[in-house]
């Protein structure tokens, strides 16, 4: 294989050999004279790439944004609401910290129940 030959040039080829456990190369062929044609593309690789790459953005994008609300929930669930036995939720947003530490140390039997 011969890279970087110019296209629509004729070369001139001879070629040698050497046998395989064999030190010496043989003698040259004859000249042999190759034409390289030049292969003009019909429809451009580089241009089918580039035009899927952006449709393939433009669907995830579409989807993306019809999905939006579904998607955050998969990404970042909400959290959850502390369920502690025996504490009241709205009391902690009233801020009575004071019903909610004799809730916390005092005795299983003795807590008052505040829901």
């Amino acid at each position: 294989t011969l890279y970087g030959l110019q296209t629509n040039v004729n070369h001139e080829v001879r070629v040698r050999c050497k046998m395989h456990g064999m030190t010496r190369f043989g003698g040259f062929s004859d000249s042999a004279f190759v034409h390289i044609q030049s292969k003009v593309w019909r429809f451009p690789v580089v241009a089918l790439l580039v035009m899927g790459a952006l449709c393939l953005v433009a669907i995830l994008m579409l989807v993306i944004i019809s999905q939006q609300e579904k998607l955050m929930v998969v990404l970042l669930p909400p959290v959850p609401e502390p369920k502690i036995k025996g504490v009241d939720s709205q009391l902690l947003k009233k801020g009575k910290l004071q019903e909610f530490s004799s809730v916390l140390g005092g005795p299983p039997d003795l807590r008052p129940e505040l829901y």
